[in-house]
């Protein structure tokens, strides 16, 4: 049985590059974008051979054609997760260890939309021709979810790009803009707040291995004032709209240019939101989940166990006992592999003397408290201190058979019988293991 995987599946101005990058593959990173920002992907890959340096340096505006593959997931085969179409936008080198950053973007970077700035004016137009105008001369597909779609007096453009006068425009009626594979999506952002959660995570359950939350005062409000002097008509327009979950807060005011009460509610409602949008702000980690489908579950356990070192605080780390399985780690060179070894080979011996003086301790009250014979379920990764601090207190081990070996030496050999300790409880089988008629015949 093959084990399942995740792959990178990736063109390259429309050919299939995936074998050949496949064993130099560190991580990738996807911004699947909500609103008003473009998707991007970037790739870290590691260039010990200074490939990249040379006859592999990518060109930009080169374009990527990436998705995920699940591989050997089952009854569903493989599951391919396409991403979209991106053109290369920036190429980063670096070293030591060498390697090399490749970021890629979902909006061309040879057409008009993102970069080049330019001045016009409109006049009585509709926010959906104007998107319309706009995706048409860069070719662009475009879908709409407008729930009004009422006319503009005027739109000035002042040195800004397309997509900038496009974005600011449906800002201001409360729509996002979404850009993703050659695709113009605007919809109305209300829609998000009030959709059916989609899943829902339990940070009690196993599949959440860690979390954080941060809701912050500063920058935030509890209402929006608009106020605008028309001066065609001679009189103030004013509205104010008051967060109702909010009990207390700042009042933001706006002043810009509103043609009723009814555009300023749309804008006091619209520039609040977008001000608040990053009150509260979180993250966590997911090991497993039922409601996110399986490939995306397996991908986000490989990248959990894919970590070489642990944060544990300031300037702290933990090595993972896997680490040298890691991409990190086998993107060292030898040099700098024998110099982590050490450091955390070192870092080991002082714990043990730590491990060894507590256990003692804690085990010498425990067997002077009771005339019971004590058994040790010394199972599993020990210190090395286990053993011995066993013995000198007559406290019986747990010796499985197949699993007590001479694991340093070549060959890795079974420990002859008569060498096993006299204070052990020696057995063929445990609760999670095979019986023993199954590993004979395995």
């Amino acid at each position: 049985m093959q084990a399942r995987q995740m792959v990178l599946k990736l063109s390259y101005d429309n050919k299939d590059i995936s074998t050949d990058i496949e064993k130099y593959v560190k991580s990738v990173e996807f911004n699947d974008s909500v609103s008003n920002e473009a998707d991007d992907i970037s790739i870290t890959l590691e260039d010990r051979k200074e490939l990249w340096e040379n006859d592999w340096f990518p060109e930009k505006g080169a374009t990527l054609k990436a998705s995920f593959v699940a591989v050997n997931w089952g009854g569903a085969g493989n599951v391919e997760l396409p991403l979209g179409t991106f053109e290369v936008d920036q190429i980063e080198i670096s070293g030591l260890p060498h390697e090399v950053k490749i970021k890629a973007v979902s909006v061309p970077n040879n057409n008009n939309l993102r970069d080049v700035k330019k001045n016009k004016s409109w006049e009585k137009i509709k926010l959906s021709a104007l998107a319309k105008e706009i995706a048409d001369n860069e070719g662009m597909k475009l879908y709409l979810n407008l729930r009004e779609d009422d006319e503009i007096d005027r739109v000035e453009q002042n040195e800004e790009s397309d997509l900038e006068v496009l974005i600011r425009v449906a800002k201001e009626k409360n729509y996002g803009i979404r850009i993703s594979d050659s695709q113009l999506d605007v919809y109305y952002i209300p829609d998000l707040d009030n959709a059916e959660a989609v899943a829902t995570i339990k940070k009690l359950y196993g599949n959440v291995s860690s979390y954080s939350f941060k809701s912050k005062t500063r920058d935030t409000y509890k209402s929006a004032h608009v106020r605008y002097e028309n001066t065609k008509q001679g009189n103030f327009i004013e509205y104010t709209f008051d967060d109702p979950d909010k009990k207390e807060g700042k009042v933001l005011e706006i002043h810009k240019k509103v043609e009723n009460v009814a555009e300023a509610e749309k804008l006091a409602k619209a520039e609040l939101r977008d001000k608040n949008k990053d009150e509260i702000t979180g993250d966590r980690d997911i090991l497993d989940r039922e409601d996110i489908p399986e490939p995306v579950r397996h991908r986000l356990a490989e990248f959990w166990r894919n970590r070489t070192l642990l944060p544990l605080g300031k300037d702290k780390y933990l090595p993972l006992w896997t680490y040298r399985d890691t991409t990190a780690w086998k993107s060292l060179s030898s040099q700098e592999q024998e110099a982590l070894n050490k450091l955390i080979a070192a870092k080991q011996k002082k714990q043990e003397v730590l491990w060894e003086k507590q256990a003692r301790t804690l085990l010498g009250e425990l067997t002077a408290a009771t005339s019971m014979i004590a058994c040790a379920e010394d199972l599993g990764a020990n210190p090395e201190s286990v053993p011995r601090v066993l013995g000198d207190l007559s406290i019986l081990r747990l010796c499985v058979v197949r699993w007590y070996r001479q694991w340093q030496d070549e060959g890795q050999p079974f420990v002859d019988f008569t060498d096993y300790p006299a204070t052990s409880v020696v057995t063929a089988s445990v609760h999670d293991s095979s019986t023993l008629r199954l590993w004979w015949l395995t």
